[in-house]
């Protein structure tokens, strides 16, 4: 079994006990507490057991085994359940309901069956950062340490992996199947819940088929460049940078946009450069980080949101809330913030506090849990108050420093910096957002509305979108620059979410000139996405781990994962972050961020023998055919020396092999 560390259907069995518990208990909150409509409840209890979960498990982990916290994380969501059904006044016997939603979940299974083939067949966006992480936490390292740099802990949006871990640690799984499996999982509730979302304003055929393709391939309108002249074009993109992935993918804009995007993990198709966005991506390509996990929950949240709150309801909301604090900070911070504003201005507007003092409930869990219990945030509150008390303190890996950005410009993970007072520039940057910006206005103005009828959450929404926006436009990243763009793509998510029933709306309604304008419209928003989900389609034929596992690091991985010693160093010359991946242990004090190497690290992988490994601390040599093939006699030699102890070879039958070397006795040689 490819896909299995183990081999074994009874620890896939037991996992899925622990999905039914988490999913049950989810159902009957969604049904008991928040009294969903019966359409709704079985997705939506899926999704809030899973987010309650991951919650849990998080907070668990860090007073018991990994193992323990999992299983306690689901019981606890199922207790939670069948205490709703304590004095609750709807009778079970009414939840019977819900079986007729079959049809949904069968589209939801078919959906989710999908994106695990186009999961399965890429290894795009991080594979490098986000696989190491699912499996360092599947040994129990919650919060999780750097994996590249053991005496850091990783700030960092972990939720996602620590769902992934709990396929790792319980199902058996490889860290990247089980990864694979969540997002694909989370693209799946994403947009079963959007669905729903948009069934509540919209006939079901228009939520299922209008809505459902604007979830899933909404972005940016590069493609729209295509029709551009091509003279008029290059004038537009002279001193256009080319950055990231666009540098490797041509050495100019023009070419660049004609060709194919060049990055690591694709698949047999490339895609076309022209139908990407360097700020707005399309779910389909939720396949890296939190994935589409942030927009499940935003959903999520529209769907249970209530105007008051009884404590029970609130408390659990709050908890909902506090989960996107380690799935995606920024998000977070949107909704918490917006709500606290948007109550404020509620309570002003009414000259009273009685109307908004229940979400008190609402925001507890999260002004609790978010400063303490993992993830960048907590990082964030704890080197603040070290920092406070005069304590030394080392900048952090998730959170970079913030500078001035001027002239303001919209940032492109692409093109750079795109300058709002050069024409050309300013047009370019338009296009990368897309249509969807064109919903800004109505979202922004909408939010009057939402204040005025006690909707807070959407109101605190569409108001802080428009600042996710326009920060970004006057502020950077002194690193990582580009990470500034999930804020300008949370906010056109926001107004892609908020904004589509008031489309609906108007094209129901409007003239002939309205409906064509909404029309043609909607088609450019969601013509990227399409435009790349063909190549996405064609990796489903080819599976692949990553671009650094190959067969015989399954091999080695189905042997030695979490086998070695706790704690110990394991050193692949040529690709450091691999041994966290294949066996669950670090790579050292190898790097001071996921992108600038120590320098001593680097000295050592210059001159790389198994003596001087062992002296710097390293137990274990994992060691490719690649690099072997490369090394002169003489460094082949020292490998039989007496210290240096083969642990196991794995080849195969294309003559690729993995070799595991102990060289602890080298650290005294001569």
């Amino acid at each position: 079994m490819d896909w299995s560390r183990t081999g074994s259907y009874l620890h896939l069995a037991l996992w899925g006990l622990l999905l039914l518990s988490l999913w049950s208990g989810g159902w009957l909150l969604c049904a008991r507490v928040f009294k969903l409509r019966s359409r709704e409840r079985l997705i939506a209890g899926l999704a809030t057991g899973l987010l309650l979960f991951i919650l849990f498990a998080n907070l668990l982990a860090q007073l018991f085994t990994l193992s323990l916290a999992y299983w306690g994380a689901a019981l606890l969501v199922l207790g939670l359940g069948l205490a709703s059904l304590w004095r609750s006044p709807t009778p079970l016997s009414a939840l019977l309901q819900d079986s007729h939603a079959w049809p949904a979940l069968l589209a939801l299974a078919g959906l989710f069956g999908l994106f695990l083939g186009i999961n399965r067949g890429l290894a795009l966006f991080d594979d490098y950062s986000n696989i190491p992480l699912v499996s360092i936490i599947a040994t129990g390292d919650v919060p999780p340490h750097f994996y590249l740099n053991p005496q850091r802990v990783l700030d960092y949006h972990y939720g996602l992996h620590l769902l992934a871990a709990s396929l790792t640690r319980l199902g058996g799984f490889y860290p990247w199947i089980a990864l694979d499996v969540c997002k694909a999982l989370a693209i799946s509730l994403a947009v079963g819940l959007g669905v729903l979302w948009y069934r509540r304003f919209a006939p079901r055929g228009a939520a299922l088929v209008g809505g459902g393709l604007f979830i899933l391939f909404a972005g940016g309108a590069r493609w729209l460049l295509l029709l551009i002249p091509p003279r008029l074009l290059e004038r537009m993109s002279v001193g256009v940078e080319l950055i990231g992935s666009a540098s490797q993918s041509a050495s100019d804009f023009s070419t660049a946009l004609t060709g194919a995007w060049r990055i690591e993990g694709d698949g047999p198709l490339p895609f076309p450069f022209a139908f990407i966005s360097g700020v707005s991506r399309p779910l389909t390509l939720a396949m890296g980080s939190n994935g589409a996990l942030p927009t499940m929950t935003l959903f999520l949240l529209l769907l249970l949101a209530r105007r008051r709150w009884r404590p029970a309801q609130g408390l659990l909301y709050g908890l909902i809330l506090a989960s996107l604090a380690l799935t995606s900070e920024h998000l977070f911070a949107l909704v918490f913030a917006g709500t606290i504003l948007a109550a404020a201005a509620r309570g002003v507007q009414l000259r009273s506090w009685r109307a908004v003092q229940s979400w008190g409930w609402v925001w507890l869990p999260g002004a609790i849990l978010a400063p303490v219990m993992g993830g960048v945030l907590s990082q964030l509150v704890q080197r603040a108050a070290a920092q406070f008390g005069g304590a030394p303190v080392e900048g952090g890996l998730g959170m970079p420093g913030i500078a001035l950005r001027w002239p303001p410009a919209v940032f492109s993970a692409h093109f750079g910096a795109l300058a709002l007072s050069q024409p050309g520039r300013l047009f370019i940057a338009l296009i990368e957002l897309g249509p969807l910006l064109l919903l800004s206005p109505l979202v922004t103005m909408a939010g009057l509305r939402y204040l005025r009828s006690g909707k807070l959450i959407m109101a605190g929404l569409s108001g802080m979108a428009l600042a996710s926006f326009c920060a970004p436009l006057f502020l950077r990243f002194m690193e990582r620059e580009r990470d500034i763009t999930r804020l300008t793509g949370s906010a056109l998510t926001i107004w892609a979410v908020l904004g589509l029933p008031y489309l609906w709306l108007a094209f129901r309604r409007g003239r002939e000139w309205v409906r064509w304008a909404i029309g043609l419209g909607y088609l450019a928003a969601i013509m990227g996405g399409i435009g790349l989900f063909p190549a996405q389609l064609t990796a489903i034929l080819k599976p692949q781990p990553s671009y650094y596992i190959q067969e015989a690091d399954l091999w080695m991985s189905r042997d030695y994962w979490d086998q070695l010693e706790p704690s110990v160093w394991v050193l692949d010359p040529a690709f450091p972050y691999r041994p966290a991946a294949l066996f669950g242990r670090t790579t050292g004090p190898a790097y001071q961020s996921v992108y600038i190497i120590e320098p001593a690290f680097q000295a050592l992988l210059d001159h790389l023998t198994p003596d001087s490994a062992a002296r710097s601390g390293y137990r274990y040599l994992y060691i490719e055919r690649g690099y072997w093939s490369k090394m002169t006699p003489e460094q082949r030699r020292l490998y039989q020396q007496d210290c240096v102890h083969l642990i196991s070879e794995r080849k195969t039958d294309r003559g690729d092999f993995r070799r595991l070397y102990d060289i602890h006795d080298c650290r005294n040689a001569p």
